[in-house]
Formats: structure tokens, C-alpha cells, sequence
């Protein structure tokens, strides 16, 4: 068994590890469904909570342990697809294109002198980006690429960030991907009379 590290809770497996760890998963293991996630955590809770027996063997404990044990498999084997799919999309936001490029793109050419028009630009997770000339239209771009409405969260620089909240609350509880932010496009001053 490897010792435990010190490295933080959050660092990505690597595919070694995630080949690791399913290397030993049988082969036809499938991932957990969600029903199995609630049985283990009350499991879990039942294990910690009930009254400990302070002389004698802890029987229910050690049963509930058997009972974890043998149905932890699709648990990790769900966890090594989710850390794929995490990889997955870190690569893919990396090859994207970087934001000032994005920018320096879309922003249209102007020849007279008027108020700087505002875009707004929705960054599809699965798609290119779109322009749009409102905030609405960008956002149900958005909603569109993602199959159903979000909640939407403004970061403290402007950009809305479109999130999944949970049932119970409006807490987010994971960010889709798609962004929406607002491009100003300033005119150039007129070309009128230049001798070239």
C-alpha cells in the first residue's frame, strides 16, 4: 500500500494513478449510481453514530464495514471516469484561444466617429463562441448549447458565469463552462482625407 502524501486534497490523479486504480477494479465494475452514494454515506453515518459497545466486539460496525467495502468499487470507478472527464475538459480550455485573441477577432472595424457599441460574447463549453448585442441573447445562446436555462452568477469583474445550483437552495454547486462578458468596441477615428 503507497504511504500517505502530503500533496493538497484537490490535486487531479494522473492517468498512471487513474490506470492504477483500475487495474484493480474487475473488469465489468460499473460506476455508482447515485442511489449507491446515499445507501454508503448512511451507511457511513450509521456506522459513526450508533452506540459503540465499550467491552465487546463492535458487530454492527463490523458488518456495515463488510457491507462498504464490498460496493466501494463502483464508487472509485466513478471517481476514475470523472477525473478523466476533468482532464479532458482542462485540456480543451487550454487549446482554446485566449480571451485577448478572442477579442482582438471579433471586434468589428468602424470608420465614424459614434458611441462605442457593446457586444456581448458567449463562450460556448462544447462550441465556438458567438457574438451578440445583448446580454439576454448571449445568455440564452448559452442556455441553448447546455440543453436547458441555468442560474447565472456575475464575478466581481463582470463576466457571468452560467452555474447549476442545487435543488434545495441557490447555492452553485458546479459551473457549466459557458461564460457571457461584454466587449466595447471603440471607434477609429475617420480615414477621411488621408492621402494613402
Amino acid at each position: 500500500m503507497t504511504a500517505p502524501t502530503s500533496e493538497p486534497l484537490t490535486t487531479p490523479l494522473t492517468a498512471e494513478q487513474r490506470a492504477q486504480i483500475a487495474s484493480h477494479l474487475r473488469e465489468a465494475e460499473t460506476t455508482a449510481t447515485t442511489g449507491l452514494l446515499v445507501d454508503l454515506a448512511e451507511a457511513v453515518a450509521n456506522c459513526r453514530n450508533h452506540a459503540h459497545p465499550k467491552y465487546a466486539d463492535d458487530i454492527f460496525c463490523e458488518n456495515l464495514a463488510g457491507y462498504i467495502s464490498a460496493r466501494v468499487g463502483p464508487v472509485l470507478r466513478r471517481l476514475v471516469d470523472i477525473e478523466a472527464e476533468a482532464e479532458r475538459l482542462r485540456a480543451e480550455l487550454a487549446a482554446r484561444p485566449s480571451r485577448a485573441t478572442v477579442l482582438r477577432e471579433a471586434a468589428p472595424l468602424s470608420t465614424t466617429p459614434q458611441t462605442a457599441p457593446t457586444f456581448w460574447l458567449a463562450d460556448h463549453a462544447d462550441d465556438n463562441p458567438t457574438l451578440h448585442t445583448s446580454l439576454e441573447a448571449a445568455r440564452a445562446a448559452c442556455d441553448a448549447s447546455y440543453g436547458s436555462p441555468a442560474e447565472w452568477q456575475t464575478d466581481h469583474d463582470g463576466v457571468h458565469r452560467q452555474v447549476v445550483t442545487h435543488p434545495d437552495d441557490d447555492r452553485a454547486v458546479r459551473y457549466t463552462g459557458r461564460v457571457v462578458w461584454a466587449i466595447t468596441v471603440e471607434p477609429e477615428a475617420s480615414t477621411a482625407g488621408d492621402p494613402r
